[in-house]
């Protein structure tokens, strides 16, 4: 049977389970594609479901890669199983630059075919079946269906809610047994926009310290946290250096979502291990992709920083559209990302897959049910305001159109 929080399932989907390895037959497809893939049969839904920017790849970019597809020999052949040379030189003078942390480009780190990828290669390389792995809960519903892939077991840690998300350090240091193996922080938080403090994610590096363990950092949305904070890199800690396994992306950063690019950053003795799981896995990231996260590097950042503050206005608006439904929810303000994860409050409309299941039927509005982000995500919703303001503007009005219904049959 698929995992018990899939939406495919309430819904009827097909699984077979004859030959069906235990392992995949425990795993659900993230219920955020699940939705957006029912989404895909009902004609006129607004999508407020998958972390999807609105915003283009940038012109500068675009066009230097049609000009590299006309005059570059290399660009359609397998680049070296690690990275382009060029590339993973540029991301190490960048990590200096900018966050003064210094990287040896050749040997700690390895270009990927996503964040998304690079997380995965990290999982298969350092669990053995019934390792642990630590996550935030709610935390990023893909984690924790990787985790299981990679026959480990993901336990949800959770976030106390009502001190704006914030991490549990108490818990933490409970849920580490002799079995765990790794934690894993998402920073910038995804679904709940959390930002974690210095303080917290020092308290983290001496827990993995004393307990012999890897930390696993997830920094797709690092550029967008608003209101002036500053993020902490565990890398600057030197005690823990050589146990953290850095996973980056330049999906969210420079609108490339669909060229399927990122990098992992590592000690060299954990790279070399991983290049044996990136050369069963895909062999390399694709030239294309690599080639044209060097020109994003290359070019203005401008285009960025204007993304940044088009969605620090779109948190702005869905906060105050949020405010406006404040008998179908409670939330805590995202302080980075591009998600928000309210609570339902009416107590008939808690089970979060119901929920979602029936705004997208009855409301044409795709949104999350929060069971999938973690054992205390039931009750809560995702909702991710990457969209246009149009398209939350008309998920709002639909919801608020529903919720009067809805109050009136009840």
């Amino acid at each position: 049977m698929p995992a018990k929080h899939s939406v495919f399932e309430k819904v009827g989907k097909k699984f077979s389970n004859q030959r069906i390895s235990a392992r995949v037959r425990s795993m659900a497809v993230s219920a955020i594609k699940e939705m957006s893939l029912l989404a895909m049969e009902i004609p006129g839904t607004v999508s407020l479901a998958w972390g999807l920017p609105s915003f283009e790849t940038p012109l500068a970019i675009r066009q230097r890669i049609a000009e590299e597809l006309l005059t570059n020999p290399d660009i359609g052949k397998y680049a070296p199983p690690p990275g382009l040379p060029a590339l993973k030189a540029k991301i190490a003078e960048r990590l200096a630059r900018e966050k003064g942390l210094p990287a040896d480009p050749q040997t700690e780190i390895m270009i990927t075919a996503g964040g998304m990828q690079a997380l995965m290669m990290s999982f298969m390389t350092i669990l053995d079946p019934g390792d642990e792995v630590l996550l935030t809960s709610p935390g990023f519903s893909s984690h924790y269906e990787q985790i299981t892939l990679a026959s480990g077991e993901p336990v949800g840690v959770p976030l106390l809610e009502e001190e704006g998300w914030k991490l549990d350090l108490d818990a933490f240091r409970g849920a580490v047994t002799p079995k765990t193996r790794a934690i894993v922080i998402v920073n910038p938080a995804n679904p709940t926009g959390t930002v974690f403090k210095e303080e917290e994610l020092r308290e983290l590096a001496r827990l993995a310290l004393e307990r012999d363990l890897y930390l696993i950092t997830d920094d797709p949305y690092e550029v967008y946290m608003y209101g002036g904070q500053k993020k902490f890199y565990l890398r600057s800690i030197p005690e823990v250096r050589d146990r953290v396994i850095s996973c980056s992306s330049f999906s969210k950063e420079f609108a490339m979502t669909g060229w399927r690019v990122g990098w992992v950053w590592a000690e060299e003795g954990v790279i070399n291990q991983m290049l044996k799981v990136q050369d069963s896995f895909v062999i390399c990231a694709p030239t294309i992709s690599q080639v044209a996260s060097l020109i994003a590097l290359q070019g203005s950042y401008q285009p960025t920083l204007d993304m940044v503050e088009e969605m620090r206005q779109r948190r702005e608006l869905i906060c105050g559209r949020l405010d406006s439904l404040p008998e179908l929810f409670s939330y805590q303000k995202p302080e980075g990302a591009y998600y928000i994860f309210p609570r339902v409050l009416p107590p008939g409309l808690q089970n979060s897959v119901d929920l979602c299941v029936r705004l997208m039927r009855e409301a044409k509005v795709v949104a999350v049910p929060g069971s999938a982000f973690g054992p205390t995500g039931e009750g809560h919703i995702r909702m991710s305001y990457c969209m246009s303001r149009e398209q939350i503007g008309e998920a709002f009005d639909r919801i608020e159109g529903w919720w009067r219904k809805e109050k009136r049959v009840s």
